[in-house]
């Protein structure tokens, strides 16, 4: 009963391979799944949850927990990155004990580093190679230069949220067992190497 972790930068075809991994090996996805999860746990409205799992307006810890100990009606909107980073433990670690899963992002090569019958995942490209697939795959009609900035934007956002509330990047190589440039490797030999790891 594995668990795997999958890191990745922004349009690599990660989400791609995952929910084939998933398809072949008959684990459970998480990912976009993960946002409502968390949401019940922490009594929040999904797209509070939402906002806060994509960074976007959110105050600082000590800045949510002054606002909310004056108003009591923000508390209900605002979410603590501690309180947000321990719900994701809570999820992962009862993920680990069930095993069989595979789960994309949100901290999960950090949270769950050093747990045994985990595999932790990252998946790259070149920026080439990502413009390329937005524009195939996700059938993304901006200019180049667009796209890059949209890739270049969302690489930030990624590296904030870890830093936010692991005080990471993620990028440490020594975080994974395995790292795949997908601009060198075909996506059906990497898929390939990574279901090799967990079998």
């Amino acid at each position: 009963m594995a668990i795997l972790t999958i890191s990745r930068t922004y349009g690599c075809g990660a989400r791609e391979m995952a929910r084939e991994m998933a398809q072949k090996t008959g684990y459970a996805l998480f990912e976009k799944e993960i946002v409502p999860i968390i949401a019940k746990k922490l009594d929040r409205k999904t797209e509070y949850t939402l906002e806060h799992d994509q960074l976007k307006d959110m105050f600082s810890a000590s800045v949510i927990d002054f606002a909310s100990s004056r108003f009591a009606f923000l508390k209900k909107d605002t979410i603590d990155p501690k309180e947000y980073k321990e719900a994701l433990k809570d999820l992962f670690m009862k993920l680990l004990t069930q095993g069989n899963a595979i789960i994309v992002g949100r901290g999960s090569q950090i949270i769950l580093q050093d747990q045994p019958g985990v595999i932790h995942i990252r998946l790259m490209a070149s920026m080439e190679y990502r413009v390329e697939h937005l524009r195939t795959q996700h059938l993304f009609k901006q200019s180049e230069s667009t796209l890059v900035q949209k890739i270049r934007a969302e690489d930030k956002r990624r590296r904030r949220f870890l830093e936010t509330h692991f005080q990471q990047t993620g990028e440490d190589p020594l975080l994974y067992h395995l790292i795949i440039n997908l601009s060198k490797i075909p996506r059906p030999k990497a898929e390939g190497m990574i279901l090799e790891l967990i079998e």
